[in-house]
């Protein structure tokens, strides 16, 4: 399946803006919100359920004076959000605001121009993995900030990097805490290193504009060994989307164990529509369907089969891999046997 960035599972859930805005849109002015209001409400034509697009209508007339009279854009943004998810109790229904708004509509809308800057993005930003590390006791760490847009070997090489790390590794910690989400092509790459062939994740349900499935598989090839010892996925009140997804499918396919917080919760997919220059609204059109729970973490999250608390998770799932890696190298059972009796102060020492 590819969706590129016209539909998605939208990143960072929690947030209503595309980029940091130093100052207010030229002309920003009550016509111009009004006019945004209403593009709103058109946009939300497309919504997956007409029951909350109706709530959805009625919400923003009834706090339209209110939000018409909000001068910074961010705040309004802010402010229509927060109608938006208190109508629609859909975390993925946001206003988002940027003084230079990429156009929505998939790849295949981008400009040559965009397509390269998106690239040097994903490029700067090391394609979401923020760290890939050996831990004492021959565990592996990755730190996965997102998933963004698949350009090429822009997001292939530091997966594929992360994952050369810890190739040897007896057993790997992803961590999703801070994953916001991104771009469900990624996350199938991603999904190539845990599966032997090609394996059905997710089903999307095409709702608007025109009634279809699309069927979502790990990646048939990826450039090194795949990884099959266990693996632990962290999660957090603040793994949204995308992050969520990968959680989930990884869950259900019994290929991880989930240490952390239930998640937030976010897993329609949609598309963002354009208002103007500035403002975009991201409205679901699809629902997530799991081929083999036959549901989805829509307002519900992903729960951990090991709860916890966020800060504690990774000491806990870096306890949990020691525990049950079964190499019997005899130098590293030494190790292991020493690191057990204080896991928490190897770690800290380890990760200053």
């Amino acid at each position: 399946m590819k969706l590129g960035i016209a539909r998605i599972l939208a990143c960072a859930a929690g947030a209503v803006l595309l980029a940091a805005a130093p100052s207010p849109a030229s002309g920003f002015d009550a016509s111009q919100r009004g006019q945004i209001i209403e593009g709103i409400k058109k946009a939300m034509g497309h919504y997956i359920d007409p029951k909350v697009t109706a709530a959805v209508d009625a919400q923003l007339d009834s706090d339209r004076a209110k939000l018409v009279a909000i001068v910074d854009p961010r705040e309004f943004a802010k402010a229509v959000t927060g109608d938006l998810r208190a109508a629609g109790h859909d975390k993925h229904l946001y206003l988002a605001y940027s003084d230079q708004l990429p156009p929505p509509g998939g790849h295949a809308n981008e400009s040559q121009a965009e397509i390269a800057h998106d690239t040097d993005s994903t490029r700067l930003h090391n394609a979401g993995v923020r760290g890939a590390y050996w831990l004492p006791g021959n565990i592996g760490y990755i730190n996965l900030r997102g998933f963004p847009g698949m350009y090429g070997e822009a997001t292939r090489h530091p997966i594929d990097a992360a994952m050369a790390v810890v190739a040897n590794t007896d057993a790997l910690i992803i961590d999703l805490r801070n994953n916001g989400g991104g771009d469900p092509d990624t996350l199938d790459y991603w999904m190539g290193y845990f599966f032997a062939k090609p394996t059905e994740l997710t089903q999307i349900h095409w709702v608007t504009p025109t009634a279809h499935i699309d069927r979502q598989y790990s990646a048939s090839s990826v450039a090194g060994p795949r990884y099959t010892k266990p693996v632990y996925v962290l999660t957090s009140a603040h793994t949204y989307s995308c992050a969520e997804q990968f959680a989930y499918d990884m869950q259900s396919l019994h290929r991880a164990t989930l240490v952390g917080e239930t998640t937030g919760g976010a897993a329609n997919p949609g598309d963002f529509t354009r208002l103007n220059d500035h403002f975009a609204v991201f409205v679901p059109t699809g629902r997530a369907y799991n081929p083999y729970t036959r549901t989805n973490w829509e307002g519900v999250g992903v729960k951990p089969e090991v709860p916890t608390t966020a800060d504690g998770a990774l000491l806990r799932a870096y306890t949990l891999g020691l525990q049950t890696a079964n190499d019997s190298f005899d130098e590293l059972v030494v190790d292991r046997a020493a690191i057990l009796k204080d896991p928490a102060q190897v770690l800290s020492n380890y990760l200053k």
